[in-house]
């Protein structure tokens, strides 16, 4: 698994959770107003624009960068749906649960978007308009203590991303080393087996050479010509060897017998 396959997979994770904040978010103002607003509107156009952009890039980085988007923008909007409720307020831990999701992607881009969005979010409008952030009201120092907890849990996730992804290189690149390690491998292997068939060839021709040239002697003993000689050089010192010893027992023959004139001349002569 590469880490582009895991941005695809956890990009479409993200995409999910966003859609389902839409949902959220259209039935939080339906319970709160009793029917669907601007809220909802702006909640279906985002999920239509992940869709849409699902459908023509989903591989690209602008479809992962597209979903951190949307997915913070759907609780931006259930925080305005639920202006009023009590529990206004615990719906900002959506927004760090989402923070921590964007780690999935192993983006630090992505991680620092998301980041970004939520403070500008929580500066402009909690300063602006805080009925729309916190239940009554929110201040200076509810917004500073959110966004010291935002930038603790972006700092960790963005060492984190960073340093698995460091990992992600040295385990590829080390993938790569044993790939041609194992490559090589198996060309040593091939080298082996072909310089191995080669020998077996090159020794089965030189034994057959051996055998013809012996068998020459041989024959050549037979019909009485103890002359004949293994005139074939080998290669291997072994069938030299070999060849030197049938030519010193064919000249041994040779001194050992004599020529038949000299036998001729002993035998009585016919009266």
């Amino acid at each position: 698994m590469t880490i582009d396959k895991i941005r695809q997979t956890a990009t479409l994770f993200v995409s999910a959770l966003a859609i389902v904040f839409a949902l959220s978010a259209a039935g939080i103002e339906f319970f709160s107003t009793g029917g669907f607003g601007l809220v909802s509107a702006l909640a279906a156009a985002g999920a239509l624009s992940l869709l849409v952009t699902l459908a023509v890039a989903r591989q690209s980085a602008a479809f992962r960068y597209l979903a951190v988007s949307v997915l913070m923008a759907q609780i931006m909007a259930a925080l305005v749906a639920a202006n009023g409720q009590t529990w206004q307020t615990d719906l900002h831990m959506a927004f760090f649960a989402a923070l921590a999701v964007t780690a999935l992607l192993y983006d630090i881009k992505a991680i620092l978007l998301g980041t970004v969005l939520v403070a500008v979010h929580h500066l402009l409008l909690g300063m602006a308009l805080p009925d729309l952030i916190f239940f009554n009201g929110g201040g200076f120092l509810r917004v500073a203590l959110h966004a010291v907890i935002l930038v603790i849990e972006a700092v960790g996730l963005v060492w984190m991303t960073y340093n698995t992804q460091k990992l992600f290189a040295v385990s590829q690149d080390q993938s790569v080393q044993a790939h041609e390690l194992a490559a090589q491998a198996q060309g040593l292997t091939r080298d082996i087996e072909q310089s191995q068939t080669r020998h077996l060839e090159e020794r089965a021709q030189t034994m057959a050479q051996l055998t013809n040239a012996f068998g020459a002697v041989v024959s050549a003993a037979v019909a009485g010509d103890f002359s004949r000689r293994v005139e074939v050089k080998f290669p291997d010192a072994e069938l030299n060897a070999i060849a030197r010893g049938s030519t010193i027992s064919s000249r041994r023959w040779t001194v050992a017998l004599p020529k038949p004139a000299a036998c001729f001349r002993h035998w009585p002569r016919p009266t």
